[in-house]
């Protein structure tokens, strides 16, 4: 499933909404995922997540670049066609 960035904080820190908006992630069935800033791919990984969690949770492992293997947590929320 392919989402469209609209805000996007990280660390406690948010992001400017413009520099959030060109950001696109992709979410493939068996966990993989990536993201493209303006259409050009800037990282890739793999997640796991944990719905019966709550609050839920996600981890995402990159499998390349320079986090290759470091793995970083988080919390999600599915609600119809919103992802946070």
């Amino acid at each position: 499933r392919t989402w469209q960035v609209t805000s996007l904080e990280l660390s406690g820190n948010q992001a400017q909404e413009t520099d959030a908006r060109k950001l696109t992630v992709v979410i493939g069935a068996d966990g993989s995922w990536s993201v493209a800033s303006d259409g050009a791919e800037a990282s890739q990984g793999t997640s796991t997540i944990d719905p019966l969690k709550s609050p839920k949770t996600i981890d995402f492992t990159p499998t390349v670049g320079d986090d290759r293997g470091k793995p970083s947590q988080g919390i999600y929320e599915l609600r119809d066609n919103t992802l946070k």
